[in-house]
């Protein structure tokens, strides 16, 4: 809901939203994420999502730090499909 609302800002706009609005919903996450993994056991499909967004957490908040970047990879998938549509499995 957020990135849809900053689509359009100037890199730097987003950056600042993004850091006013994205950053506080991700803490809460993290903190839930880190006060209840324990709880969880590992092996469950509960405890491997837990384990691999923990595990992970780096790469999902990079986008927070640069305006540049965008939370979707979907505008790549799109410029690579028709390339690889056309192969055969």
């Amino acid at each position: 809901m957020i990135e849809r609302q900053i689509k359009v800002p100037p890199i730097v706009e987003k950056y600042q939203q993004r850091q006013q609005r994205s950053v506080p919903v991700l803490n809460k996450i993290k903190a839930y994420l880190e006060d209840n993994q324990h709880k969880v056991p590992k092996d469950s499909l509960t405890g491997k999502a837990m384990t691999y967004l923990s595990n992970q957490w780096e790469k999902l908040t990079v986008y927070c730090h640069d305006g540049e970047l965008n939370i979707s990879n979907i505008l790549a998938e799109n410029a690579i499909r028709p390339f690889v549509i056309g192969r055969k499995a």
